[in-house]
């Protein structure tokens, strides 16, 4: 006899999955997960680099501007202040600071450069509190002062005169030079 069409006696449909077909699916899911999981770890690292440097910017920037702006502020020496006095290696001098109410006070400056353990440092201490480090490389050469703009500029490595102040202070970092404008002029 002849299977009837539609009977089920002959025809060749299954219900389900193979114990085979089960297993391949998990492997795939698993090295799925596995893939997905990686990407994400390589994803958090880099994030986490991105924000540590950043951070490194944000910091250096900062140091940058609190520099430019102590800088740009130096007070002309008076009678009972110390004037302006710079070698290779420190600078000292007046300057009118930030305070967190808004305003400006006179603030003594110095800024001293140094090396310890094959790393250099320039530092910045204000008044009697602790230095803060605004750059720390392989390299500092220290400061120089410029004497005058005409002809390219004539840089000196110290800075003596009681009179005048020097136009710009350089500070020599890692083979570059950051150039502090003294003053606003002209």
């Amino acid at each position: 006899m002849l299977p009837q069409p539609g009977s089920r006696e002959g025809s060749a449909s299954r219900q389900g999955f193979t114990l085979v077909e089960v297993m391949i699916a998990l492997a795939i899911g698993g090295i799925l997960i596995l893939s997905a999981r990686a990407l994400l770890a390589r994803l958090t690292d880099t994030t986490s680099r991105i924000v540590e440097s950043a951070a490194v910017h944000d910091e250096d920037a900062n140091a940058e501007r609190l520099l430019r702006a102590i800088v740009l502020r130096v007070e002309v020496g008076s009678i009972n202040e110390t004037s302006f006095a710079g070698s290779d290696s420190e600078v000292r001098f007046n300057s009118w600071c930030d305070t967190p109410s808004g305003w400006l006070e006179r603030c003594a400056i110095q800024l001293r450069a140094s090396t310890l353990n094959d790393s250099s440092r320039i530092t910045l201490r204000v008044n009697s509190n602790p230095d803060i480090v605004v750059h720390q490389g392989e390299r500092s050469e220290g400061f120089l002062y410029l004497n005058s703009t005409l002809t390219g500029g004539e840089w000196q490595p110290f800075w003596t005169s009681l009179i005048t102040l020097p136009v710009a202070i350089g500070v020599v970092i890692d083979g570059d030079t950051l150039i502090l404008g003294i003053g606003e002029r002209g």
